[in-house]
């Protein structure tokens, strides 16, 4: 995952989870990776930071994060 260098305090004042890497890249912003045993917990952890976060893997929740923020805001359309 990548959190803009806006929230990069507030996502790295703590380790969230046991097997978590975080590296602050040079542009400011934190990447993180960590291993989970599924979707569920980890998606709604993550939605708490939209629109500062961005998954980049897996790639299945990195998509199922996308289908689910275009349902959402089809809402809105």
């Amino acid at each position: 995952m990548l959190f803009d260098k806006e929230i990069v305090s507030s996502v790295s004042r703590r380790k969230w989870q046991q097997s978590q890497e975080s590296k602050t890249l040079k542009d400011g912003r934190l990447e993180l990776k960590f291993t989970v045993n599924g979707a569920d917990g980890i998606k709604n952890w993550l939605y708490r930071w939209i629109p500062h976060v961005e998954v980049i893997s897996p790639d299945w929740l990195r998509e199922t994060v996308r289908d689910e923020l275009k349902n959402s805001l089809s809402r809105y359309v």
